[in-house]
């Protein structure tokens, strides 16, 4: 619980950093805000729904990896690709 507070403050500081730098209009930035968070929400749900498709799909092949293989891989692609917005952000 605790890393995803710090998570959160970490990613919720960056993106008020970002909003300031935007000079958006005040009247429209609950708006914005909402449409934005809305955005992101289909987003997850639909890359969920993709990956358990991927899974189900892949399982009635019988096409089933173990499973710490499968949680290492894509924890690493994770972090490799959080490391490569975190230096693109950050030094572009």
């Amino acid at each position: 619980m605790v890393i995803r507070l710090v998570f959160g403050l970490i990613h919720g500081f960056g993106f008020a950093a970002d909003l300031l730098q935007m000079q958006i209009p005040t009247l429209r930035l609950a708006e914005l805000l909402v449409g934005f968070n809305l955005g992101v929400e289909i987003d997850q749900l639909t890359l969920v729904l993709a990956t358990t498709l991927l899974v189900i799909g892949l399982s009635r092949l019988k096409f089933v990896l173990p499973r710490p293989i499968v949680v290492d891989v894509s924890a690493a692609f994770l972090v490799g690709l959080g490391v490569f917005w975190f230096v693109s952000r950050s030094y572009a």
